[in-house]
């Protein structure tokens, strides 16, 4: 499973690396929206989590502080938001995996939307734009 560690990401970051895609994961916790980043990043291959110091995964109860962080981590493109429960985040074996789902099988050689021919994330429910507000997801022809 995909998994960094927040210093890791950061001295990557420091060295040149980057950020090259997003997706955040929205569940229901007691009664609240608790948020878990994954990042595409330039020097692996596939999702990953950011782990904590004491283990386990980076959740954040408030939207404005995971924001905050893609950030500071230099990420300023659209944010997508999906549902844990939405049956697309099969189709990224990283997040399947993290969600404890069997991840959805892909066919060799289909397309990626985000590029990735081993991660594919079409559909969005929200995306946040560079604005930090809520817009319409885009619609594909």
């Amino acid at each position: 499973m995909g998994e960094i560690g927040e210093g890791e990401l950061r001295a990557k970051l420091r060295a040149g690396e980057r950020i090259t895609g997003v997706i955040v994961v929205a569940r229901s916790v007691d009664d609240a929206l608790e948020y878990t980043p994954f990042l595409l990043l330039s020097w692996r291959r596939g999702y990953f989590r950011i782990l904590r110091w004491r283990g386990g995964d980076r959740r954040y109860r408030e939207f404005d502080r995971l924001l905050k962080l893609l950030r500071e981590l230099g990420w300023a493109d659209s944010v997508a938001v999906f549902d844990a429960a939405d049956p697309k985040l099969r189709r990224i074996r990283a997040i399947a995996h993290a969600l404890g789902v069997p991840p959805t099988p892909r066919g060799k050689g289909q397309p990626s939307a985000l590029g990735d021919p081993e991660d594919d994330a079409s559909g969005v429910t929200l995306v946040v734009d560079d604005a930090d507000e809520a817009v319409d997801p885009p619609q594909h022809a």
